[in-house]
């Protein structure tokens, strides 16, 4: 039965998983300066605007650290998805996915480079939300990280 809740596994969440989850759970010390701070700006593309319907088509993050933009940590993943974008892709163009990336190298590289940083965004719940949706089959369902919603600004 289904339903029936003893006898069952808890899944343990793997590793790279708990190494991010132990790291994004530590405070950030009290008043600091911003060059003291790091970030990372990340913005998802989806099939629509509903993250409980729609699915991930892309998201891309840059770091920035001691107060300026580190080019180099520039990444971008993009997904294959049965799903059409619908509207959403005149917006965004994503019909057909350059290099479709696997979730779980995804995840794992996506949340390697959030550790210990400051998630920043447009609309951000949207975006996080969508990743929670999307990580759920690894036992995933919050970032701990401090976030910042530039809409807010």
């Amino acid at each position: 039965m289904s339903w029936w809740p003893f006898g069952r596994k808890k899944e343990e969440q793997p590793p790279w998983l708990n190494a991010y989850l132990t790291e994004a759970k530590k405070s950030i010390p009290g008043i600091r300066k911003i060059q003291q701070l790091s970030f990372v700006v990340l913005d998802t593309e989806a099939t629509g605007f509903d993250p409980k319907k729609d699915e991930l088509l892309s998201c891309g993050i840059i770091g920035i650290e001691e107060g300026k933009i580190k080019i180099s940590s520039s990444k971008e993943w993009q997904f294959a998805s049965e799903k059409s974008p619908g509207k959403s892709a005149t917006i965004h163009g994503l019909i057909h996915p350059k290099n479709p990336i696997e979730l779980k190298t995804f995840c794992q590289e996506l949340l390697g480079n959030l550790r210990g940083s400051i998630i920043v965004g447009h609309h951000i719940g949207f975006d996080l939300d969508l990743l929670c949706k999307t990580f759920q089959p690894f036992g995933f369902n919050q970032f701990p990280n401090p976030k910042i919603d530039t809409m807010n600004l």
